[in-house]
């Protein structure tokens, strides 16, 4: 995958990645299985458009665990908890501009890191 990303875009496949982490970590529920997937593409991919290595591990890694709280599970037990249960589609649009935030940081994190500002 970080292949085929890197022959068609280059180093700016650096900041598509990132999401599909995030999406994993919160379809997934957890940080772990984006990290699994996608870390040593991501380094491997680093590396390849020679990029700060450590830098991208690190975005790999907060964009894996930053849409865990609003994974289909966790809205679920905290309606639960809330007494609210059923109610999870009122619990997104609360948090959508929370996920809206955490997008525009990690793509500004990755662009920022793709123009080897960062």
């Amino acid at each position: 995958m970080a292949r085929g990303l890197f022959a068609a875009l280059g180093r700016w496949a650096i900041v598509l990645t990132p999401i599909v982490s995030a999406a994993s970590g919160a379809l997934a529920n957890s940080g772990s299985v984006a990290n699994g997937l996608f870390m040593a593409s991501q380094v491997s991919l680093a590396t390849e458009a020679g990029l700060n290595a450590a830098l991208v591990m690190a975005l790999q890694h907060m964009a894996a665990l930053s849409l865990q709280m609003v994974s289909p599970v966790r809205m679920s037990i905290v309606c639960s908890l809330a007494g609210t249960p059923g109610r999870e589609r009122e619990a997104y649009k609360a948090m959508l501009p929370f996920v809206v935030a955490i997008v525009a940081v990690l793509l500004i994190s990755s662009f920022l890191i793709a123009i080897r500002v960062l």
